[in-house]
């Protein structure tokens, strides 16, 4: 009876060790993303072995990013993409590198005319 409770608890604690992992896993995700100048990104989704779907703000855009963890990159989807298409993924994407993507170029258009008076 020893021997059981024994397992319980070390199947028990193993499974905490396991979320903790993964919840640090994912708060690392959201480091690398604000880091690359990202605002409020939130995960959404995902695990360490098929990656984490990602949420962040560039401009004025809310940017779907994924956090591959074989690969330990970051990648964004283009905006208004459906297609998941290697054409459709920026990898190692930081806002400075977006605003200078056409592809991106929506997100940034009303920050840059922010400001500007018209003559």
């Amino acid at each position: 009876m020893a021997n059981n409770t024994v397992k319980k608890l070390l199947g028990i604690a193993l499974a905490i060790v396991a979320l903790a992992g993964c919840s640090s896993t994912q708060k690392s995700w959201e480091a690398v993303a604000a880091k690359a100048g990202f605002d409020e990104v939130t995960v959404m989704s995902g695990n360490d072995e098929i990656g984490y779907w990602l949420y962040g703000t560039a401009g004025t855009c809310q940017i779907r990013l994924f956090a591959h963890p074989g690969e330990n990159r970051l990648y964004a989807t283009v905006p208004g993409s459906q297609d998941l298409g290697s054409s459709d993924f920026v990898g190692d994407p930081s806002v400075a590198l977006l605003r200078t993507d056409p592809r991106f170029e929506t997100c940034f258009v009303a920050e840059d005319d922010e400001g500007v008076q018209a003559p």
